[in-house]
Formats: structure tokens, sequence, C-alpha cells
């Protein structure tokens, strides 16, 4: 989300992400000994160190996503397990765009994707996407509209935030975002994992919180910051003594970790989730996903 020169990246491990100080731990360790066997070249000035090799690290991690979405979809034919399924996919330009051409080797028809080419300016014209903003929404629907879609996804700059547009049965589409995207997951993981905890920010609503406790989940709310959230629910699962198992880590805005991907924020492993939910849905001739949160009290909030 910052200027393009101050760009970054994310790290984490089999344990999930580090938090600062296990980062600056592992990074001061790590230097030290790629310093020691010569690994890490002189500095380069006031530019930092200059590497002389790459590592296309993508296709790796795109095969654990395609591996996911085998697992999470099943079916009779695991080269194509997305075979039928029209999805559109809008990353905003951002890092996400890769996502479009893996389920299109999966098998989905993503011909309405759009603004699947990286673009770091985010000029302002067309301006950062966030699957909260309202034109993100709206452009999303027009397109899935256009391609009679089944599922549009949407991914904020590093693809850690997701949002996602359904049709509703009536020829239209609706948003399934914030509490609603809670609800959807809540309702995943009851028959996965039954009696789990959901770890959510304190923004969340009390029909959220009835809806999952409905489901047989226990809700947690906890402070804002998606640091927190996934702390909370680390700290759940490892105490033996409570024996309850936070399976999701999520706020409202989309930020969301789940145990079974180390506790990762990942968005585009929430869409794992909420596709392999879309593709059983469609094999077992079902509605609307729409309907599985049919029983979510809409309340009101205010924005910021």
């Amino acid at each position: 989300h910052l200027p393009e020169e101050k760009n970054g990246i994310k790290m984490f491990s089999d344990r999930g992400s580090p938090d600062v100080d296990e980062l600056m731990e592992l990074a001061l360790a790590e230097a030290r000994e790629w310093y020691t066997v010569g690994l890490v070249p002189p500095s380069s000035g006031r530019e930092g160190v200059l590497c002389s090799g790459l590592v296309d690290y993508l296709p790796e991690y795109a095969e654990t996503l395609a591996r996911a979405l085998r697992r999470e979809v099943g079916g009779a034919d695991p080269a194509k397990p997305l075979e039928g399924l029209r999805i559109v996919v809008n990353p905003g330009k951002g890092s996400g765009c890769f996502f479009s051409d893996l389920l299109s080797d999966l098998g989905a028809d993503t011909r309405g994707s759009i603004h699947c080419t990286p673009d770091g300016t985010f000029p302002e014209s067309f301006g950062v996407p966030n699957p909260e903003k309202a034109s993100m929404v709206d452009e999303t629907i027009e397109a899935c509209h256009a391609h009679d879609a089944d599922l549009g996804v949407m991914f904020d700059t590093d693809a850690d935030r997701a949002g996602f547009v359904l049709p509703n049965g009536d020829g239209a589409y609706e948003p399934l975002n914030r509490n609603r995207l809670i609800a959807m997951l809540g309702y995943a993981f009851s028959s996965q994992s039954p009696g789990c905890t959901v770890v959510t920010d304190s923004t969340t609503s009390e029909g959220l919180s009835d809806f999952l406790s409905g489901l047989g989940l226990n809700h947690v709310r906890y402070l804002r910051g998606y640091a927190n959230v996934i702390r909370r629910a680390k700290e759940i699962t490892a105490n033996d003594e409570t024996d309850q198992v936070a399976e999701v880590a999520i706020e409202t805005s989309g930020h969301c970790a789940m145990r079974e991907n180390g506790y990762v924020d990942d968005g585009t492993y929430t869409a794992v989730k909420i596709i392999g939910l879309l593709a059983r849905s469609k094999a077992a001739g079902t509605g609307s996903l729409l309907e599985n949160i049919a029983g979510l009290e809409e309340m009101e909030y205010d924005r910021e």
C-alpha cells in the first residue's frame, strides 16, 4: 500500500507469520550466518545490497493454492476441479493478478476477469484496490453480469484481503464481505471443525455472534488489527486447558488467517475456501451460496 519506491515483502515460515520480535531475531541471526559464510555481498553504498540472482517463488506458491483447491473441491477430475465454473477475478492490478490464471489452469472460465496486469503506480483514475470500496464492488458486479459469473473475487493491493460478489438467485449480485464473509466462513467450518472458535476484531455485529452461535461455534471478539486477532487465535489454540481450536482469525476488513494455512493472513487462501464451497454446492445442485447465511441478521453500521 506504500508508494512504489517503498515496496516491500512479507515473510512467513511453516510456523506462520512471525511477529516483529521474531522477525528481527530471525533476520539478524540469518544475516550474521550468511555474512560469515560469504553469501551476503558487500554493501553497495546508499543503494543497499545488490543481488546477482533471482528466485521466482510464485509458481511454488501458486501450486500450494492449487493443491488446496483440489482438496477443497474433491470430485472425479483432479486436473480440472473447477470445470464448469465461471469466475471473475478483480485483483485491481495488484499482486493477486496471478490468481485468474491459476483458476483457469484448474478448469474455471475466467475470461471475464478484469485488471489482471500488475501496475504498482495505481494511478488516481483507478486508485488503490480495496475489496470494501464501492467502486471496486460495482465494477466487479458489472463484469459478473457481463459473463454470467458464478462468483466474483476481489483482492486488495497485496492480496491479503479478499471480498466477493455472488448471485442472489433473483438475477442480481450481492457483496460477500465484512460480517457476511465471516458468517460464510463460519458456515464452512461448522461442518469441517464442529464447535471451533472464530476470532474477529471488535467491530463485528451482534447479528454475526448470534449466527455463529447458532452454528455451534464460539465467537471471540478481540482488539482491532489483523496481527492482534491472529495472535489471539494462536493463544487460544495453544492453550491445552481450554481444549479450544481457533480455526479462523479475521477482521471485518477481510484480513483473514486460518489455522490450516499456518495462520498466514492470505486473501487468496480465503478465496480457496469460498471457491471450494461454491464448487461443492454446484455439484450438489443447491441454490445460491447466500442461502447458507440467510439466518444472519443484517445490522446497520457506521463508517469511519
